[in-house]
């Protein structure tokens, strides 16, 4: 085989291995499922949630739409809470695999109660941190953040994996 003819498969090799594979710098859509705490209200409620990300890589934000579903303790009667997110994560190093971030967010909060005539959905905002660990394909993220919604401030955490 001659050099101009190895030359030529190794560059088809190269192209077919990079064909099909993301762009770097396009944005890109991922999902997620976390587990979370309410730290404040109900006396630190457990839930369950999902996430819908979007990631900017060339721009210092990423933004993420959150639903959580908490499981109150009631005792005997029947009481919910509820609440969705949109947040904008401000990235603080540029670092590809390790991405800590600031992020605000405004909350949506259900609460239902035993004896109450009406469930009131209160609105709000939210400041907090997190961190991204991204391994091939597959993501962890953390983040604590301080709810100001409807007079019932309180800290919540949360703990996912991004597909």
């Amino acid at each position: 085989m001659s050099r101009s003819h190895l030359l030529s498969v190794a560059s088809l090799v190269a192209l077919a291995l990079t064909v099909g594979s993301p762009d770097p710098a396009a944005a890109q859509l991922s999902f997620g499922l976390h587990a979370t705490q309410a730290h404040d209200l109900f006396d630190r409620t457990t839930g369950v949630g999902g996430r819908v990300a979007l990631d900017l890589p060339l721009a210092p934000f990423g933004a993420a739409l959150n639903g959580d579903l908490f499981f109150p303790d009631c005792g005997d009667q029947d009481c919910s809470y509820r609440s969705a997110s949109l947040d904008v994560q401000f990235r603080l190093v540029p670092i590809p695999v390790v991405r800590p971030y600031l992020m605000g967010a405004y909350v949506v909060r259900r609460v239902e109660l035993p004896g109450a005539d009406e469930a009131p959905t209160d609105s709000g905002l939210a400041v907090g941190l997190g961190v991204d660990v991204g391994l091939a394909g597959l993501g962890v993220y953390l983040e604590a953040r301080y709810e100001f919604v409807g007079g019932e401030n309180q800290w919540v955490t949360r703990l996912g994996l991004l597909f």
